[in-house]
């Protein structure tokens, strides 16, 4: 619970009377539904450092520049670690807090237009669909803010949104806990990320190096993002909940110098072939519940590989064809150049509460952690089970005052279904976002009609580009529209282009695969060049496209609609899922010959997965069995909704699957 004096602050304020367009001025009287909240007074800072880890107590706000370098940036550990002052450990926040009275400072147009470039202040309508439009010469051209195909780098870094952010307002709140309600101010996160930054170095991490988290959504996985980042290595986030093997091959496979977990899982992991060099707990770091933070340097976990740089950011681990994971490589600038359009676009301001759904291993998380801490905003975390509850996470929504929202499409349906929204009101959310799936028109008009003050927009984008292309949803919905909205044109500085089949730039109505090219698209595939060089071409205008794989056809408005898929790649709950890597789970059973999967489309939760299998002789296989067989494999959401033994699977004519035929069986 909140201390009794935020209880104000904290309770939902109307922000929008009406959906009439996206990035509306402030409205008058508008109120912030999260006043900053002022930490403790604290005694004289103490800090003591251990042998990995760093022990902190007292609180010491300070104002930081926002470019000001990290320990590893400046190349100076020992110095770094003497100037952190100290935090206090993350109070409850029943105990006594005081208001802060200070208004956050917001630009008008943009909440750092002192900051950003200038070609990024204006209307990102107008400039979006400008964008769309194809050249003479088949291509479409994007602005040359900064070419990552010249191999030029920025010097921003992705934390220096939070020294930003701690310098202007150290006392409001940066990060809270949805269920539990514990919180870290702008202050508190920006010192006790110094201190995972210096213990990380203390543990030999150097700029380049991968930092794996296998830690539930937590105030500490977000301290964890940022101390990595702030030591100039690149976070990479794992699925706590998905199986301990897959865990440990993708922690090899990015060769991890260093791993967060909680103290009580590392044993499981630790089963796995991984080997501690050192651990520490961390002190002054939040728990993870009871479990405190386990900071472990991994031992001969080294893996040689040309995609090692200085301004590596994250990796994303998504689903392989070939059953193993394959990881998005993103740098600082790719990640900014998404992160500058996007608070640009929906002018995310210091009153704005940015839910957290997607955990942070999904893409959609990028918008949640780093959009909130450019607007200095507050980032609501939503764990995994007030995720999964609708009832609870309609109530949630409310109660805590969310005014901008992004998840995908099954979120909201199964908060349609089953969340009872017409218990609340919703007046201060004011931007929802969807990603990953198709949004049937239908529930999207059902939607606004309990979201009445919301403005909508589809967002499209692989993990490998970010978002590179949106649609603003029109404020009156067409009661008679059956189709759902058009995926739009391209964001940022991107650029898109539409092939046919033997890569000739198709004309306007035709289908052909949409390939994206731009500052926001990832650099390829760690450690797996041969992937990389699939997923890009060069066309004849001599640049390096991305191949999405998606089939889209361009509308007389310049919008592009989604058509399909090219490859046997689905979207489940916003996750790509290649149908393959289930495929070989399911034969590594011991009574398992083959297997085969097909996908169809569901209203509820967008496509159902059917495996179809044949066994080896003996005892029938229960479909409790092939669950429990599948989910030591693979992640739950990648769990087949239906399972059927056959005697033979269909064959083509030269020996393949004949999926067609499976299709019929349904």
């Amino acid at each position: 619970m909140l201390p009794p004096n935020a209880t104000k602050a904290l309770s939902p304020q109307p922000m929008c009377t009406s959906r009439a367009r996206l990035n509306p001025a402030t409205p008058t009287g508008w109120k912030p539904p999260l006043a900053p909240l002022a930490a403790p007074q604290s005694k004289s800072p103490t800090c003591q450092m251990t042998a990995v880890g760093v022990r902190c107590r007292g609180l010491v706000a300070r104002g930081t520049d926002h470019d000001q370098p990290t320990a590893a940036e400046a190349g100076n550990p020992k110095l770094h670690s003497e100037r952190i002052p100290s935090r206090r450990t993350v109070r409850h926040t029943r105990r006594r807090h005081s208001t802060c009275g200070r208004r956050h400072p917001v630009v008008d147009r943009h909440p750092q237009a002192d900051h950003l470039p200038r070609r990024h202040l204006p209307d990102l309508h107008r400039r979006s669909r400008s964008c769309g439009r194809p050249s003479p010469h088949g291509q479409r051209h994007r602005g040359t803010r900064r070419r990552k195909e010249d191999g030029l780098m920025s010097k921003r870094r992705l934390h220096s949104l939070l020294r930003h952010s701690a310098s202007q307002t150290p006392n409001a709140v940066a990060v809270l806990d949805g269920t539990s309600g514990d919180f870290l101010s702008y202050g508190d996160l920006d010192q006790t990320s110094d201190a995972v930054a210096a213990a990380l170095i203390r543990a030999g991490v150097r700029p380049g190096d991968r930092v794996a988290i296998l830690v539930p959504k937590s105030l500490a996985s977000v301290t964890a993002v940022f101390g990595i980042l702030k030591a100039g290595a690149a976070y990479v986030p794992i699925d706590a909940y998905a199986p301990v093997n897959r865990n440990a091959g993708i922690i090899q496979a990015c060769g991890a110098k260093a791993l967060f977990v909680p103290a009580s899982r590392w044993e499981a992991v630790a089963g796995e072939g991984l080997k501690a060099e050192a651990q520490s707990t961390l002190a002054g770091v939040p728990a993870i519940g009871t479990d405190p933070l386990l900071l472990v340097a991994l031992a001969n976990n080294v893996v040689e590989s040309a995609d090692i740089r200085p301004d590596l950011a994250y990796i994303l681990f998504t689903s392989g064809s070939t059953g193993t994971p394959k990881g998005v490589v993103h740098t600082h600038d790719s990640a900014l150049a998404f992160v500058d359009w996007a608070q640009a676009a929906f002018h995310t301001t210091a009153q704005d509460r940015f839910a957290s759904h997607a955990p942070f291993h999904f893409d959609l998380s990028i918008f949640d952690l780093f959009v909130s801490m450019a607007s200095g905003g507050s980032l609501v975390l939503i764990d995994s089970a007030l995720g999964r509850n609708p009832a609870g996470l309609a109530e949630a929504t409310h109660r805590l005052g969310i005014t901008v929202w992004y998840s995908t499409p099954s979120t909201l349906r199964m908060l349609l279904a089953w969340g009872k929204l017409e218990r609340f009101d919703y007046t201060h959310l004011r931007v929802v976002l969807y990603a990953g799936e198709v949004f049937s028109a239908g529930q999207l008009r059902e939607l606004a009609t309990r979201w009445h003050a919301a403005q909508f927009a589809n967002l499209y984008g692989p993990t490998e580009t970010n978002v590179c292309t949106w649609f603003p949803v029109p404020a009156v919905l067409d009661p008679e529209r059956s189709e759902p909205y058009p995926i739009g044109t391209c964001c940022s500085d991107d650029a898109a282009i539409v092939l046919d089949t033997d890569g000739t730039v198709v004309s306007r109505g035709a289908l052909g695969e949409l390939c994206i090219r731009g500052g926001s698209v990832m650099v390829g595939y760690w450690n797996r060049p041969d992937l990389t060089a699939e997923a890009f071409l060069t066309h004849t205008d001599g640049q390096q496209w991305y191949r999405t794989g998606d089939l889209v056809e361009e509308d007389e408005q310049g919008n592009y609609i989604f058509r399909g898929r090219r490859d046997r790649m689905v979207k489940r709950f916003g996750y790509r899922i290649e149908l393959g890597e289930i495929e070989n789970a399911l034969v590594a059973h011991d009574s398992v010959l083959e297997a085969a999967l097909v996908a169809y489309p569901d209203e509820a939760q967008g496509v159902k997965i059917h495996a179809y299998v044949t066994t080896k002789p003996g005892p029938r296989i229960s479909l409790v069995a092939f669950k429990r067989h599948c989910a030591q494999h693979i992640p739950r959401y990648m769990i087949p909704d239906r399972f059927e033994v056959l005697d033979a699977i269909p064959k083509t004519s030269t020996g393949k699957v004949a999926y067609r035929a499976l299709e019929a069986l349904r």
